[in-house]
């Protein structure tokens, strides 16, 4: 079983076609109006697997071209034909009788309808050119694409060219009684094959033949002088069915005989005869019949898997439907009683958990659809055993089946009346057990193989059910997810503080999954403290809780799992009796903590409290671990934008501080009468104040400003450019240096000044220029100088400053900068150090 399992869910509809099946899997379809193989439409698909699978003589039409595939019964029928006709439009297969026959029924099947024929003739060719009578019983279906199209037909038949040679044998052989008393004594006593039995004008049988007897079981002394209704079941004889075929046939001349009859041993048969009036013989009646059970058995099958390839056909269109999957187990389970021939049937999904699940059933007990809800896939039961090994159980009679008498299985069989059950694995596409799928008879039964091969049909129709189901289930739940995750997240964005987030989650979580408590707590060793939490219909533990009762394993955990969870506390082993007893009087039943935070000492938690025992799935273990990621990136956003908060105003308040101060220092610059310039290494001025640029101007006749070079100003004056270059090159041995100078023109009085140049490094050290200040010093030389008179006594004063100022020299002074005399990008980063 197992095998044929397999198969079907590798070749989901070209399966167990003998060697149709092979030759419809190895040819190349793309070349044909049906195209390649695996992009033929669901229907026909379905329709060629129930096809292959059928035992009987089974032919597909498919699109307008009406392509023609069958099955291996249908090869006699085709004879001659095959292989070649497999696959070619059925105009060219069955030229000879297309335009009188089949072209006007399929015209009006691919119009909607459903057409019958009863011992249809049908003038065929044979190979040697004869013309050739032949007769066929059967139905033309159509099938419906998912929108109501009819794009194929299903055409099941059977050929009865048999059937009507033995009615023509018939007609002969009543010819020839009426013809001679001596022939008709010849053809009774000679025709074995046929009861030939007279009755008077009141039903008493006169004569009877041998074949009579053959057929029947009575001798000719049991049968004659007895009444004709001695063949009639008894209930036809309560029916009075014998009086009114003898009436029949004296009225009309003729009635037919076609019903069980019965034997001597009691036995039944299904005979297909004629009683005939007898004019000639004053009013008696000839009746000849002969045993056709088994035709009729075959007649019988084949109209029975015509209907049961209709319930699969209708099973088959309401899977590619939008229909409820209530509603689909439901007709599933009608299809597998009748196709079965039993009273009741269960499907059954397996779950995550490995218990399979009662999703629909017909026929049972309400106590026994209460103990079947849930089953441990893995238990002995007859479903269990199926799941386990992977093949399907037969238990012919159940109080024979070495169950104990007081088990539980037994007992659910007794309330219901089941006496012997087959049940399936179902198995998705992929291989994978999903389900089971069951059968159920009230006497002892073992069922047949030929229903279990279209019962394995309906199995893999169960299976997609059920996979369609999950998949459309899961894909609610995906969404549902994704919403509520969505919505969650919009709302924590706007929240700015931990506590807010957690609590908004908590209060979602509980609302959402129907949860009794949810908190986020922070634990710090054995010690639980909570700020806040969100109840229903139990007591809040706000508050400091001692945990020391569950032990250090226990709290070790949150150190080494995302997930600390707790399906039931009255059965987990891990707790202590304290801890057990205190959480249950804190009306904890189940939970399960999601870990945001962890460090050495202490755990932040997302707790969800269930007041009852609760198995939490992996789905919500998922959402949950999802949601705690959540929280705890928005309570890290937060976190963070506190801290940036808290910097904004930190930076703030020192820009400030740091403006307020260079703005005080600005002015200061801008105020004092000292000199102040700086320049790059390339004589470019990067800043200079008010004071400096008007003694510049005053000495040498161009005011100078932040931007310019130094030297290009003094271009025209040779001698000031070269005395400016020696001063400044003192300046560039990136030291500081003090010295005193005279400066102007020598034609008229050349002021001194007290020049101090200082490095001016960028924020890594590097050198990029100078400045100085520069004091005028003129006044203060002639007071040091005095006595000595005239410009003698000022040199000599000056080079005594000088010598002071070299042996004393300064360290750098503040380095300020007025914001609108600030000349480069190189000044305000070296000066901003």
């Amino acid at each position: 079983m197992a095998s044929v399992l397999a198969s079907i869910a590798k070749h989901a509809f070209v399966v167990d076609g003998g060697e149709t099946g092979r030759l419809v899997r190895s040819r190349d379809w793309s070349a044909t109006p049906l195209g390649p193989i695996e992009g033929w439409p669901p229907t026909l698909k379905t329709a060629v697997n129930i096809m292959l699978t059928s035992p009987g003589p089974v032919s597909i039409l498919w699109g307008p071209e009406r392509v023609q595939i069958y099955n291996d019964a249908y090869i006699p029928i085709a004879a001659e034909r095959h292989p070649d006709a497999l696959g070619q439009p059925v105009a060219q297969n069955w030229s000879d009788a297309y335009e009188a026959f089949l072209a006007p029924i399929l015209d009006r099947v691919f119009d909607g309808q459903t057409v019958r024929i009863e011992e249809y003739a049908v003038p065929l060719r044979t190979p040697s050119g004869r013309v050739e009578q032949r007769f066929f019983t059967g139905s033309f279906q159509p099938l419906h694409d998912e929108t109501g199209t009819v794009e194929g037909v299903f055409h099941p038949l059977s050929e009865v060219t048999g059937n009507k040679a033995a009615a023509e044998d018939q007609r002969r052989a009543e010819q020839a009684l009426r013809e001679s008393e001596t022939r008709y004594r010849q053809i009774v006593e000679g025709a074995e094959d046929y009861a030939i039995v007279r009755l008077d004008d009141r039903g008493i049988i006169t004569t009877w033949n041998t074949g009579a007897e053959r057929l029947t079981g009575f001798t000719e002394r049991d049968a004659i002088g007895q009444p004709g209704d001695i063949l009639f079941t008894p209930e036809d004889r309560a029916l009075g069915r014998a009086e009114a075929e003898l009436n029949r046939a004296r009225s009309d001349g003729r009635a037919l005989n076609e019903r069980w009859h019965m034997r001597k041993d009691g036995s039944r048969f299904w005979a297909s005869g004629l009683m005939m009036r007898l004019d000639a013989d004053g009013g008696s009646y000839l009746n000849m019949f002969r045993d056709r059970t088994a035709e009729h058995e075959a007649e019988a099958a084949l109209a029975a898997e015509v209907a049961a390839l209709g319930r699969l056909q209708e099973v088959s269109t309401r899977l590619v439907g939008d229909e409820a999957p209530q509603a689909l187990y439901d007709a599933i389970l009608t299809a597998a009683a009748d196709l079965m021939g039993s009273e009741c049937a269960s499907i059954q999904m397996l779950d995550a958990a490995g218990d399979l699940k009662l999703l629909a059933h017909r026929g049972y007990d309400p106590r026994s659809a209460a103990y079947w809800q849930t089953v441990d896939a893995r238990s002995e039961s007859t479903c269990g055993l199926a799941m386990t090994r992977g093949e399907r159980v037969i238990v012919p009679d159940v109080e024979d089946s070495g169950l104990a008498h007081r088990s539980g299985d037994l007992q659910s069989y007794r309330w219901t009346g089941m006496r012997a059950i087959q049940t399936t694995p179902l198995l998705s596409r992929s291989g994978k057990p999903i389900g089971m799928i069951s059968t159920h008879w009230k006497q002892p039964y073992t069922p047949p193989e030929r229903d279990l091969k279209l019962f394995d049909v309906l199995a893999r129709q169960a299976a997609d059910a059920i996979e369609r189901t999950s998949a459309q289930a899961n894909l609610r739940e995906s969404e549902a997810r994704q919403a509520f995750l969505l919505s969650l997240s919009d709302a924590m964005r706007s929240l700015k503080t931990p506590a807010d987030i957690a609590s908004l989650a908590a209060e979602r979580l509980a609302e959402r999954f129907n949860l009794s408590r949810v908190f986020y707590v922070e634990f710090f060793g054995s010690l639980m403290r909570v700020e806040r939490d969100y109840t229903r219909g139990v007591g809040s533990l706000v508050g400091e809780h001692d945990l020391a009762a569950f032990g250090p394993d226990l709290l070790r955990a949150y150190h080494d799992s995302p997930i600390v969870k707790v399906d039931d506390v009255r059965t987990d082993l891990r707790f202590s009796e304290d801890a057990r007893s205190g959480l249950l009087a804190r009306q904890v039943g189940a939970y399960l903590d999601v870990v945001l935070f962890e460090h050495e000492r202490w755990v932040s938690v997302l707790a969800l409290q269930s007041a009852k025992p609760r198995t939490w799935t992996s789905s919500e273990e998922g959402l949950f671990r999802e949601v705690g990621e959540r929280v705890k990136a928005a309570i890290e956003r937060a976190r963070a934008e506190d801290r940036l908060r808290e910097l904004n105003d930190t930076l703030e308040r020192r820009v400030a501080e740091a403006l307020a101060e260079r703005n005080m220092l600005a002015k200061l610059v801008e105020m004092t009468d000292v000199m102040i310039m700086a320049i790059d290494l390339d004589y470019n001025i990067l800043a200079i104040n008010a004071a400096n640029a008007d003694e510049f101007e005053r000495i040498y006749g161009v005011r100078p400003k932040a931007g310019d070079n130094i030297l290009a100003l003094l271009a025209d004056q040779p001698e000031h450019q070269e005395q400016v270059r020696i001063g400044w090159a003192q300046g560039m041995r990136g030291e500081p240096v003090t010295f005193v100078e005279d400066y102007g023109d020598p034609t008229r009085v050349r002021p001194y000044y007290e020049v101090n140049f200082r490095p001016l490094r960028d924020e890594s050290g590097e050198l990029v220029g100078f400045y100085q200040f520069v004091t005028d010093v003129t006044d203060r030389l002639r007071r040091e100088a005095a006595p000595s008179s005239g410009g003698d006594a000022l040199r000599a004063g000056a080079r005594l400053l000088s010598w002071r100022c070299k042996r004393h020299r300064r360290p750098s002074g503040v380095e300020v900068t007025p914001r609108h005399q600030a000349g480069s990008d190189t000044w305000r980063r070296a000066t901003s150090t």
